[in-house]
């Protein structure tokens, strides 16, 4: 409103403006000889002054110009409010809308309290999990200490495994080793033990071979008070004199038949 109403005053100012130039330039010419003369040729009487009125015209510019500088200070100043106006005018909109928002914020204000309270009773929960996840974590670090353990211990048990494994099979090398000496030492023995055996028994069945004769002969048995030993010095009892030669069993049991 303000802008169009500035508009037209400017318009008009600049129409006045525009009028008082015009009278400016026609009338405040000063008069010239030629200017004189003139009068006669186009019969106007000398007695008539054409420069009658200036003073007034002169008024009325002088009038106009302070009109068109006031109308220039009105310009500034109407500019000047409308100016103010929009801003007042953009401010009480904001205001407004600030306003509308805040009655929104105010009447949203029991569902955020509810919201609010929703969230409290979600953290109360979030801390009653995090209590419960804390103790399972804990359960889960013993769990697995205790699987460490078994894991190590079980670990512990193969390698006495495989230790003992390893000493039942040297073990049983050992026991292989002394076993095998142990046979080549009794075949050792049993073999001087029957050398020595054989030899007695040559010295045996050469005495009484003798002593068969001797019967035979002269039909006493000799007494033996004491049979020299040999080298051997191994005293021999009667089991175990072993009588193989079937000559000498003959021998034996003809005698007996006589």
């Amino acid at each position: 409103m303000f802008g169009k109403l500035r508009r037209k005053f400017n318009s008009v100012i600049q129409d006045g403006l525009t009028l008082s130039e015009n009278l400016s330039n026609s009338y405040l010419k000063s008069p010239s000889p030629s200017f004189e003369v003139n009068k006669a040729e186009y019969g106007i009487p000398s007695d008539v002054n054409l420069n009658a009125g200036c003073n007034l015209l002169q008024k009325n510019e002088d009038t106009w110009k302070d009109m068109h500088e006031m109308n220039e200070k009105n310009a500034m100043t109407a500019s000047s409010i409308d100016k103010s106006i929009t801003r007042i005018k953009d401010s009480t909109a904001k205001t407004y809308v600030d306003l509308t928002d805040l009655n929104v914020c105010l009447a949203s204000l029991p569902k955020i309290e509810d919201e609010l309270n929703k969230c409290m009773e979600m953290i109360s929960n979030i801390g009653s999990q995090c209590q419960n996840f804390d103790m399972k974590l804990v359960e889960l670090e013993d769990l697995m200490e205790e699987a460490s353990l078994q894991e190590n211990q079980l670990q512990h048990k193969f390698q006495m495994s495989m230790y003992k494994q390893k000493k039942m099979k040297e073990l049983e090398e050992v026991r292989t080793r002394l076993a095998t000496e142990h046979d080549e030492n009794v075949r050792k023995y049993e073999s001087e033990l029957r050398k020595i055996q054989m030899e007695r028994q040559a010295v045996f069945q050469d005495a009484f071979q003798k002593d068969v004769e001797m019967f035979m002969e002269k039909g006493v048995v000799p007494k033996v008070d004491h049979i020299s030993k040999k080298a051997t010095e191994v005293e021999v009892t009667l089991e175990e004199i072993v009588l193989d030669d079937a000559d000498n069993n003959n021998d034996l049991e003809n005698f007996l038949k006589d």
